[in-house]
């Protein structure tokens, strides 16, 4: 029987009921559920064992995450072993509780495996990026042109990413800018991948072997000076004519069309051929040209040498322009020289060229053996049999036209497993390509969602440090820019004495004192002055959250409708701008001075013990003359002697000028 079977279900919807109100339940209720049944006893030993097992993953996750990002983990997948902690403790909470437990333990895994994918794709796209960024196919539009270039192209995005990365060099001078290259590469695979036309497909070929098809195509070209100038349609058309030539020699030959790729890539290396080739093109004998490249492809696996002396006599300079056009030309008769010319003059196609250098090998085949027993594998003018006689051994096909049937009909196979299987496939890239641009449109709020995510778990951080070390924690605070708020036991006794001269009206705070707190917090009171007087009017706490939190928050936002009017200026401004005004508006006078105002108020900072007087309409300063009485009497004394002595001196001045007054007189007379 499950456990909740065994429940009284009014106590139960009762003690869900208040855990939901309260996140508790009352004393009443607990002893109701103790006498109830054992049943309950059950319930809290299960969930005891449920929050340990769920706590352990929590911690386990955090350690991964810990882990990760110590040793330098930076892509989002990172992130994993914080959904997985998220997860956990959502199940510890919750898994205990019958009914709701089983849904939040399901809803917990579509969570996590869907916000894996999330980070998974967000990852991935900045992975492209960041690679395509390297080898310059970003364009201006940045993430969302790659995102649309993508799902242009109807590839993955690490398809698409590969296949930039490997033509770079190629779109680079395919149109003079890698990101222009890369836009007109998107738009050709896309004709190719998404379009109606299943040729290509039914030859064998899904959107990542187009791609790699229009990648070699645009490679030869852009080399030969072919494809410069050619938009999506016209490239995706010529592609897919390219790639049915490549299938014809794969058919005549045997050999892969990546083979075949890159055997005629290695041909066009060699300067003579190359320079044969790119004069006929010059000529507008292209036809004639890639007549010639396929020939000698032809001839390549089985008979190297001969393939060797193809290229060689391709420059039209005679047989005697190299030894392997000597020997081709010796071990042929003179045939090969002039199937050579024919094919440059388009007079036959390149499989009817191998057809006949058959012929002309099986006419001499006496010759050609006999010269082979005289010296063996020596190279002469007449080795080569070996691979001589393996070319004429081969059944060749007896014409073009032959294979062209073989491919046509393949093409236009109506058994519909064929069908079936070539249309399934390309559903599945559209919706993988569909799921792409999805995750693509969802980036943006993903990436906030990340973000967010990045930002809560660096708060917790701070938090966690902040336990054990406040000053690692604020430290922490600043660099990160998270503007977290931080408990701290200083600022909080500072408040409360704070609190206690106000109510005292006695200032038993000093500045230190309240420097020394708000250091503790972070805050640099020699940098930030007005921090001190700020806590002296508004609180410690108050200082800090202007400090340290979001300053474009109104001041009502931050303190709230009500405390908000207590601070300068309006509670709708933003913090930024009160404690703008507060700096202006707040003015020292610790060296004395005269301050002037508007009569309605304004706020000036004084230091220590100042005295205020009011001058307009003032009789006069008041002053405490307290404890100078005693020197003030003394300076007194001092004065009337100074004045009786004075009042001698005048009289004796009077007598003096008395006696002058009649001798004078005296002398006249």
């Amino acid at each position: 029987m499950a456990l909740e079977d065994d429940l009284d279900p009014r106590l139960m919807r009762e003690f869900m009921s208040q855990m939901q109100t309260s996140g508790k339940i009352t004393a009443e209720l607990a002893d109701e559920i103790e006498r109830s049944s054992s049943s309950f006893a059950e319930f809290r030993k299960a969930g005891l064992e449920k929050a340990t097992a769920g706590l352990k993953a929590f911690a386990g996750s955090s350690k991964e995450m810990a882990s990760g990002l110590i040793e330098g983990k930076r892509g989002f997948d990172s992130l994993n072993p914080a959904i997985d902690l998220a997860a956990a403790a959502l199940v510890a909470m919750t898994s205990w509780v019958p009914y709701l437990g089983k849904a939040v333990e399901a809803s917990s895994q579509v969570m996590i495996q869907g916000s894996k994918l999330m980070l998974t794709q967000i990852q991935g796209q900045l992975d492209a990026f960041q690679d395509l960024g390297a080898v310059g196919a970003v364009g201006a539009e940045g993430m969302k042109g790659l995102q649309e270039r993508v799902f242009s192209s109807g590839l993955t995005i690490e398809s698409y990413t590969k296949a930039i990365q490997n033509s770079s060099t190629t779109l680079a001078r395919f149109s003079g800018l890698t990101g222009n290259g890369a836009l007109v590469f998107s738009q050709t695979v896309g004709q190719l991948a998404k379009g109606s036309d299943l040729s290509l497909r039914m030859l064998g070929l899904n959107a990542d072997d187009m791609a790699e098809s229009v990648e070699a195509f645009m490679s030869r070209q852009t080399k030969l000076g072919l494809s410069q100038g050619l938009n999506a349609n016209q490239l995706a058309t010529q592609t897919t004519a390219y790639v049915k030539e490549l299938d014809l020699l794969s058919k005549a030959t045997g050999l892969s069309r990546k083979a075949i790729q890159d055997q005629q890539e290695s041909a066009l290396s060699e300067t003579r051929f190359r320079s044969a080739i790119e004069i006929e093109n010059r000529k507008g004998n292209e036809s004639g040209a890639k007549a010639m490249l396929n020939f000698q492809t032809s001839l390549s696996d089985a008979a190297p040498l001969a393939a060797q002396g193809i290229r060689d006599l391709s420059a039209g300079l005679g047989a005697g322009v190299s030894d392997a056009a000597k020997r081709i030309n010796l071990l042929t008769g003179g045939e090969a020289e002039r199937i050579v010319e024919q094919l440059r003059n388009n007079s036959i196609d390149e499989f009817e060229a191998r057809k006949r250098i058959q012929l002309a090998l099986r006419a001499n085949e006496g010759m050609i053996n006999q010269a082979g027993i005289m010296v063996g594998d020596n190279m002469t003018l007449l080795s080569a049999s070996a691979e001589s006689n393996t070319l004429m051994n081969a059944t060749l096909t007896k014409s073009g036209f032959e294979l062209t049937d073989a491919q046509k009909k393949q093409i236009g196979a109506t058994d519909e497993y064929t069908k079936g299987a070539v249309e399934g496939q390309r559903q599945i890239e559209i919706m993988q390509s569909s799921m792409t641009k999805l995750f693509g449109e969802a980036l943006p709020t993903a990436s906030i969602v990340v973000d967010e995510f990045s930002t809560k778990m660096n708060e917790l951080i701070i938090k966690g440090v902040n336990t054990f070390n406040p000053e690692l924690a604020n430290k922490m605070n600043t660099e990160s820019n998270t503007n977290l708020i931080l408990s701290n036991k200083a600022l909080e006794t500072l408040d409360g004495k704070l609190a206690v001269n106000k109510m005292g009206g006695a200032n038993r705070v000093g500045d230190d004192e309240i420097a020394k707190a708000l250091q503790s917090a972070g805050i640099n009171t020699d940098k930030e002055k007005w921090a001190i007087a700020f806590t002296k009017q508004f609180g410690a706490s108050a200082t800090q959250q202007a400090m340290f939190g979001d300053k474009t928050k109104t001041v009502a936002d931050t303190y709230g409708p009500i405390d908000g009017i207590r601070f300068p200026g309006s509670k709708d401004m933003s913090m930024e701008d009160m404690v703008a005004n507060f700096k202006k508006d707040t003015r020292g006078y610790a060296q004395g001075g005269v301050a002037t105002g508007p009569k309605t108020g304004y706020k000036a900072m004084l230091h220590g013990t100042e005295a205020i007087v009011p001058l307009e309409g003032s009789s006069g300063i008041p002053v405490d003359m307290q404890g100078q009485t005693k020197a003030m009497d003394d300076q007194v004394g001092l004065l009337r002697e100074q004045v009786s002595k004075m009042d001698q001196m005048i009289s004796v001045l009077m007598q003096s000028n008395n006696i002058s007054n009649k001798i004078l007189s005296s002398s006249y007379s």
